[in-house]
């Protein structure tokens, strides 16, 4: 019933949106499927000309004049460009038009969808979108699918949608792999206090799932968690994760290093500091200004 009203509403929209513009638009020609990349790109090219009108215009008509059976993959440069752009908002103007047209969304297409609402910070549109397609059984949602969302939640600071993300793979029982966890990680450095002890665990899970059996997934999430530990002032755990990270064959890098030389810093110990740097230029990584910042701050007075 609710999808039933939901095609209702695009019907009438597009029925309204449909009259208006051809009332302004004069092209009368039939597309056909050799002309159809090229009323594609003409709708891009006015997207990008900063034409939002000029664009709605081109593709109704496209949808509507396109003798052949209209696929997702018609779509697919217009979508491209949204998400490079980003352009959220025309991507919501074509997903309202396919599902009026009834066109079924592929994965490819429902990536792009989610991709350019995410990162044009609409998750809101992207879950409700996600929800909609996750009833149709030609819809299998994908993993870099929800791990593009949590990167984006990572990067706009935005738990609340996170956790909505979560719930929803937790719903739709999907999986989650290194990059997951590596969103994961970040999202819990981001919480209040409290979260170490949760953040450790998603560690843990994340070492037996992926780094004991391949350490070279393992750096940036130690460097996510060192970093957290190391501004909370966990000194000690961070020490600990730190001979863990090595134990497990898990090499370091410049910003590992950095991260501890600023925990020497903390806890006072210029001998540990000069340690570490000295690893660290055996390891073939140069010193920078942070690196001697955390150094100075340690120095014996």
């Amino acid at each position: 019933m609710h999808r039933h009203g939901h095609r209702a509403t695009l019907a009438l929209r597009y029925s309204i949106s449909t009259c208006k513009c051809q009332r302004n638009l004069t092209i009368t020609t039939t597309t056909t499927e050799g002309s159809s990349m090229q009323m594609q790109m003409q709708i891009v090219k006015a997207l990008r000309s900063g034409d939002r009108i000029k664009a709605s215009h081109l593709l109704l008509h496209f949808a509507n004049t396109t003798p052949h059976s209209l696929s997702a993959n018609h779509f697919l440069p217009i979508f491209n460009y949204c998400l490079q752009s980003p352009d959220p908002l025309f991507v919501m103007d074509v997903f309202r038009l396919m599902e009026f047209k009834q066109i079924t969304i592929n994965n490819k297409c429902s990536s792009l969808i989610m991709r350019a609402l995410s990162k044009g910070v609409y998750k809101k549109e992207a879950f409700s979108i996600m929800d909609f397609l996750s009833e149709t059984p030609q819809f299998y949602p994908l993993l870099p699918i929800y791990n593009g969302i949590l990167r984006s939640c990572t990067k706009t600071h935005n738990l609340i949608q996170a956790t909505k993300c979560l719930d929803l793979m937790e719903k739709k029982m999907i999986g989650k792999n290194e990059v997951t966890y590596t969103a994961l990680l970040q999202l819990k450095s981001l919480g209040e206090e409290g979260m170490i002890r949760e953040m450790i665990q998603y560690l843990h899970v994340a070492e037996n799932l992926f780094i004991y059996s391949n350490p070279s997934l393992g750096t940036d999430m130690y460097n996510i968690v060192l970093h957290y530990l190391v501004e909370a002032q966990e000194s000690n755990m961070a020490i600990e994760v730190f001979k863990k990270m090595k134990l497990c064959g898990c090499h370091p890098d410049s910003t590992t290093y950095n991260t501890m030389i600023d925990c020497c810093s903390v806890i006072r110990s210029y001998r540990s500091a000069s340690l570490l740097i000295a690893m660290m230029i055996r390891e073939g990584f140069c010193p920078v200004v942070c690196t001697y910042t955390a150094l100075i701050k340690v120095l014996p007075v």
